[in-house]
């Protein structure tokens, strides 16, 4: 169900969250998985944001430096899967 949180994160956000679509598709990522894809974080913007907007799940943590390890929502890559065939 795409809420108006979701909705308007991705009007905001959207050329970052379809980057990432485009790097990373339905594989986890880490932001400095992120980062080594060329996918820059946009400034002042933490990813627990995107988490609260519901754009990312949480998968878990690494086991060594305990990084957040992050994946699309369903919705937001039925999102993308659905603008990718009406194109």
């Amino acid at each position: 169900m795409v809420t108006k949180t979701l909705t308007r994160t991705l009007q905001i956000h959207g050329d970052f969250i379809k980057r990432i679509y485009d790097a990373v598709g339905d594989q986890p990522f880490t932001a400095g998985r992120l980062a080594a894809l060329g996918v820059d974080i946009p400034p002042g913007v933490g990813m627990r944001r995107f988490r609260s907007a519901g754009i990312f799940t949480l998968v878990g943590r690494t086991a060594t430096e305990h990084k957040s390890i992050w994946r699309l929502s369903p919705v937001v890559l039925d999102y993308y899967a659905t603008q990718e065939a009406t194109a």
